[in-house]
């Protein structure tokens, strides 16, 4: 079983009740552009590696671990794939 996992900047928790804001891309706040470089230098160091990048997004791969990670200017989204492999810690 697959599944993904939505980390945001922690205001965006503070000024919003349930997961309303989620429909709302507007309502979630952009990281800084020192918090957005610190997220992409974490996922190199990690293994992870940047197979489609563009001014919105880059997408990451880690394949020896089979999950994926999209960086967004106000999102990152680590999706597992379908193998035993592919967990979090």
């Amino acid at each position: 079983m697959g599944y993904t996992i939505y980390l945001l900047r922690k205001e965006v928790k503070e000024e919003n009740e349930g997961f309303d804001f989620l429909e709302e891309e507007s309502s979630i706040k952009e990281f800084t552009e020192d918090q957005y470089q610190h997220l992409k230098i974490r996922l190199e160091k990690y293994g992870y590696v940047a197979n489609t990048v563009n001014e919105k997004t880059i997408n990451f791969e880690q394949p020896s671990l089979n999950i994926s990670a999209l960086l967004t200017k106000n999102m990152i989204a680590f999706n597992s794939g379908w193998s035993e492999s592919a967990i979090f810690e």
